[in-house]
C-alpha cells in the first residue's frame, strides 16, 4: 500500500512543474496523509477515487493560480529568479486551461475562454496591423523622398522626408503603447479565467498546512 502511495506521489511532484518548492512540499505532505488515510488497496483504486496524478496535479496547479498570491520560480544560471507580472499571468491561464480541460465541466468552459482570447487576439492583431501600415507607409515616403531631395524638387522631397520621419516618431510612441496593450489584455484574461475558474474548481484541491 505504502509503496502504490508512494509511486502516485512520485508521479504528482513530477507533474507539479513551476510551483513554488515549498508550496509543491507543503502540498504533497497534505496529500500524502490523505493518500494514507484513504486505505485504498491498489492503484486502480487509487486513481479511480483521486483521479490520474497528471489530472489532480492540473486541478492542483489551477486552484494554486487562481487562490493564490505567487511568483513563479525560475533557474537562472544556477541561481532563482522572481517571474515577471507577465509571466505569472500568463502561468495562471495555462494552468486553469489545462486545469479545466481535466474536468468534465470544463470543456464547455474552455470554449469561452478560448473565445475570448480569440476576440483579444484579433483586436491585438488590428492594432498590429495599424503600427505595420504606419511603417510601411514611411518606408515608402522615405523611398519617393531621396530622388526628390537630389533632385529639382527639392521642397517636396523634403517634405516627404518629414513626414516619413514624423510616421517613425509615432511609430516609436506606438511601439510602447503596444505592449502596455498586450500586457493590459493578458492581465484582463487572466482575471476573465480565474472567474470561470472558480465557478468550477468548488473543491479546493490546492489546501496545504499551516495556513
Amino acid at each position: 500500500m505504502t509503496s502504490v502511495v508512494n509511486e502516485y506521489l512520485r508521479e504528482l511532484k513530477f507533474y507539479l512543474t513551476g510551483m513554488d518548492k515549498k508550496e509543491k512540499e507543503n502540498v504533497l505532505n497534505f496529500y500524502q496523509e490523505i493518500l494514507l488515510d484513504s486505505q485504498v488497496k491498489s492503484r486502480p483504486d487509487l486513481i479511480n477515487q483521486f483521479g490520474e496524478p497528471k489530472q489532480l496535479a492540473r486541478k492542483i496547479l489551477a486552484n494554486y493560480s487562481i487562490n493564490g498570491n505567487y511568483e513563479v520560480d525560475t533557474d537562472v544560471n544556477n541561481g532563482k529568479k522572481k517571474s515577471t507580472k507577465l509571466s505569472t499571468d500568463l502561468q495562471s491561464i495555462k494552468w486553469i486551461i489545462l486545469g479545466l480541460a481535466s474536468v468534465p465541466l470544463g470543456v464547455p468552459l474552455l470554449i469561452i475562454i478560448f473565445a475570448f482570447m480569440l476576440v483579444l487576439g484579433i483586436f491585438l492583431a488590428v492594432i498590429i496591423g495599424v503600427v505595420l501600415a504606419f511603417f510601411s507607409a514611411a518606408i515608402l515616403i522615405m523611398y519617393k523622398a531621396f530622388p526628390l531631395i537630389f533632385g529639382s524638387n527639392w521642397a517636396v522631397g523634403c517634405f516627404y522626408f518629414g513626414s516619413s520621419l514624423a510616421f517613425v516618431i509615432l511609430i516609436l510612441i506606438l511601439v510602447p503603447l503596444i505592449f502596455s496593450v498586450i500586457r493590459f489584455l493578458i492581465s484582463l484574461m487572466t482575471k476573465f479565467s480565474k472567474k470561470i475558474g472558480r465557478h468550477v474548481f468548488t473543491e479546493n484541491f490546492y489546501k496545504v498546512k499551516d495556513r
